[in-house]
């Protein structure tokens, strides 16, 4: 069979719409958002955590998460790995 739509995350839909132009698109409003979240080990202490969402919280203010993501999106449109980019 065919599928019609489907759904993934914004980055991986953009590089695919670069890699084969004209044949899919990406709608231009997000259906959902998803909110992420890390796991750890039961042997992670509590002050390594902390650790790490402070630094999260710290990349977040100072737009740290934003370069990087958009980072992300330019490779996606380019056709480039964003890494490499």
């Amino acid at each position: 069979g065919y599928v019609d739509c489907w759904m993934a995350d914004v980055q991986s839909l953009d590089r695919l719409v670069a890699q084969y132009p004209g044949v899919y698109r990406v709608f231009a409003d997000n259906v959902m958002t998803v909110d992420l979240g890390v796991a750890f080990e039961n042997s992670y202490e509590g002050d390594y955590v902390k650790k790490l969402n402070t630094v999260l919280f710290d990349m977040d203010r100072d737009g740290t998460i934003k370069r990087i993501v958009d980072n992300y999106k330019a490779g996606a449109t380019t056709g480039r790995q964003g890494a490499e980019s």
